[in-house]
């Protein structure tokens, strides 16, 4: 009986820690898609502003600007990060924001759902960012170390600074490509707001 107690303690252990550790997206792409899913899977939907996010309270607070679907009780509304799968907002300014209501009457932002702020509107997963060539087939240039004589310093870990990158990437033949992803998910975000506003 002990050891039946004790491999299912150790199934429910492993069953929580892949839970923890892994939030599973379904593919609910293209945006369109994800972005009905979200609608009709949120409790509320709403146009905020980001003002305050707190890592250490793993909490975070919005303006709301402009409500689409869902009660309002209040101009600000807080959320929180609740598992594996919740989004912790980080860029300040406005958001589209599909939040689901918890039972203290904080808000949770999936990483399934189609919230995304403007800063950054290509961060849900219908957005792919282009994959650098493999080494093979990428053009070979002499390492700034090689062709310049730089005196070595005499402190190791100073040694292991990186140099600033002066490119936006480190692969300049995929920086168009990266460009025109971001204006796309840039229109993208404005058009859903038109979307929400006529549902």
């Amino acid at each position: 009986m002990k050891k039946v107690k004790l491999l299912a303690s150790v199934l429910l252990f492993i069953i929580g820690l892949k839970q923890a550790i892994a939030c599973d997206c379904k593919n609910l792409c293209p945006l369109e898609n994800l972005r009905n899913v979200s609608y009709e899977n949120a409790d509320l939907v709403f146009l905020g502003e980001l003002i305050q996010s707190d890592f250490h309270q793993n909490t975070y607070t919005f303006r709301i600007i402009e409500g689409f679907k869902g009660e309002f009780e209040s101009t600000t509304i807080s959320g929180g990060y609740f598992n594996s799968c919740s989004v912790f907002p980080e860029d300040r300014g406005q958001w589209i924001v599909y939040a689901q209501m918890q039972d203290d009457g904080m808000i949770n932002l999936s990483q399934c759902s189609a919230s995304r702020s403007k800063a950054n509107p290509s961060r849900v997963m219908c957005y792919k960012t282009p994959t650098p060539p493999s080494p093979s087939n990428r053009p070979t240039s002499p390492s700034p170390s090689s062709t310049t004589n730089t005196p070595k310093r005499s402190n190791p870990s100073a040694q292991s600074i990186p140099p600033i990158p002066t490119k936006t990437s480190n692969h300049p033949e995929i920086d168009p490509e990266i460009s025109a992803l971001k204006k796309q998910a840039g229109q993208d975000w404005l058009d859903e707001l038109v979307w929400l506003r006529q549902k």
